[in-house]
């Protein structure tokens, strides 16, 4: 099976490079054709696994009887194929399927305007503090809040860097400038108050005008122009599982945080901040495009460094891993930092070549922090489990692990959160 995702994932990574040569270089395009691309369970992805998985199939076999579909543009394509190539099989619309897809464009929307609401109401919305920066440079470290609870290394030192100021000396730890992204539902006053008290954090919505918030609406709105020819995969003609998706997640909540975070840092350029390097925490996703769009854009001539501090599967995870498209296009960092060996070469899996090398592994620094409270012989062996971002297969890791019987788990620990 891992094959068919491959191939999958392969022929859908060069179909977004090639709608790029149309599209590339505009702030839309960039955020919103990562958000199509940024996961393998993104609908698109999914539907073209299907296709792939019928044909099969049936070219196996022919024994197909009854397909259903949870979406009629997947449910004509179908129909399509079945009448060019005189098969005889029923093609049915699953319903519940249907209103449940159906509605996730809308529910999509209404959720983005609710959180941009709940961040206005959190910054105030007359505030836009302006911030006197001191003569240093510094270094802008793109981080990560989930939490508006303080501890005792300070708000802005997040989950992916907590350590990082361990192996600085002094003079390069006050260089340090944080920009936190949160993703907060319910904290955003926490999270706001606890950055704003933290002299190493920079809060985005204080560089922000209240136009900004409806701005990006009208901005990814533009998804709405995206055009494309015939694009054919295996023997289905899928381009309209593009428009579909590109208007499914149009107002998608990384999308909108994306381009919010394009327009703080324009903010910030017309402050006296200047800037020796920008850090991004690389995950290939609109946040990452605003960031290192914004900076190449507002403080040109500064390096981007990346770093992608977990360990992920290419296949499920294709996103991860730029292409040389993306790099050409200058929406990649200029380096791009990752923990070990084996992720070197899983970083330069779609080709992409933007001096790629190993960099420390800080999320994992302290996976040992919490001690197995029953008996362990003094010989055991410790090792450290990697789990998958899906819950699936998680849950299938997890039970190998339990059927081996000579292996004692302790409570699993996860990056720390602040």
């Amino acid at each position: 099976m891992d094959s068919d995702l491959k191939k999958t994932a392969y022929e859908f990574n060069k179909i977004i490079d090639g709608l790029a040569a149309l599209h590339g270089g505009k702030l839309w395009w960039e955020l919103n054709a990562v958000a199509c691309r940024n996961t393998f369970m993104s609908h698109v992805l999914n539907d073209m696994a299907f296709l792939l998985a019928i044909e099969k199939e049936w070219k196996a076999e022919g024994k197909i009887s009854e397909i259903h579909c949870h979406n009629k543009t997947l449910l004509n394509i179908l129909k399509k194929w079945i009448e060019e190539n005189g098969h005889t099989i029923l093609v049915k619309l699953d319903s519940r399927a249907y209103y449940r897809h159906k509605l996730y464009k809308y529910t999509t929307i209404l959720k983005a305007f609710w959180l941009l609401m709940r961040r206005m109401r959190s910054r105030g919305l007359w505030n836009n503090r302006e911030i006197q920066f001191d003569s240093q440079e510094k270094i802008l470290v793109d981080t990560f809040v989930v939490s508006g609870k303080a501890n005792e290394f300070g708000a802005a030192d997040d989950r992916y860097y907590r350590e990082l100021r361990e192996y600085l000396p002094k003079e390069e730890r006050s260089k340090l400038l944080f920009l936190p992204q949160y993703a907060g539902y319910k904290q955003y006053g926490d999270i706001f108050r606890h950055i704003r008290h933290h002299q190493k954090g920079i809060l985005i919505d204080d560089w922000l005008n209240i136009s900004d918030y409806f701005r990006c609406f009208y901005e990814s709105s533009k998804a709405r122009t995206f055009k494309t020819g015939e694009i054919s995969f295996g023997g289905f003609s899928v381009e309209k599982l593009f428009i579909n998706e590109f208007g499914n997640s149009m107002f998608d909540g990384g999308v909108l945080n994306g381009y919010l975070v394009f327009y703080a840092i324009r903010r910030l350029s017309t402050s006296n901040l200047r800037l020796q390097l920008a850090l991004d925490w690389f995950e290939n996703q609109p946040l990452d495009r605003g960031f290192i769009m914004g900076i190449r854009q507002f403080f040109p001539g500064t390096p981007i460094h990346g770093y992608q501090g977990m360990l992920c599967d290419p296949v499920y995870q294709t996103f991860l891993q730029p292409t040389q498209f993306e790099v050409k296009r200058g929406v990649i960092p200029d380096k791009i930092f990752v923990p070990g060996t084996r992720n070197l070469e899983i970083m330069k899996i779609n080709g992409a070549n933007c001096g790629i090398s190993i960099g420390p592994a800080f999320r994992f620094k302290r996976s040992d922090v919490k001690e197995f409270s029953g008996e362990i012989e003094k010989k055991s062996i410790k090792a450290l489990v990697a789990f998958h971002i899906s819950l699936i297969e998680t849950r299938e890791i997890l039970e190998a692990l339990f059927n081996l019987s000579l292996i004692h788990i302790s409570e699993p620990t996860r990056p720390r959160l602040i």
